[in-house]
């Protein structure tokens, strides 16, 4: 994806130099990342923890939808 076609939905601050932008497929089952300004290779399937939270791994770190700002 071009970094031009990438339109956040959702915003996570990880520290003051910026954070992670995510934007979801149509179907909402899948995300896409840009961390510190630049985008991810390919979209990555959203999971669910056993009590039905939604997430995602980028870099071998878990981020959890609940914890994005739209």
């Amino acid at each position: 994806m071009k970094a031009s076609e990438f339109k956040a939905h959702g915003y996570y601050t990880i520290c003051n130099g910026g954070g992670i932008e995510v934007m979801f497929s149509q179907a909402n089952d899948e995300v896409i990342y840009r961390l510190f300004g630049k985008v991810a290779q390919r979209w990555q399937e959203l999971k669910y923890t056993n009590e039905g939270r939604p997430y995602f791994k980028a870099h071998k770190t878990v981020y959890y939808l609940d914890e994005f700002m739209r």
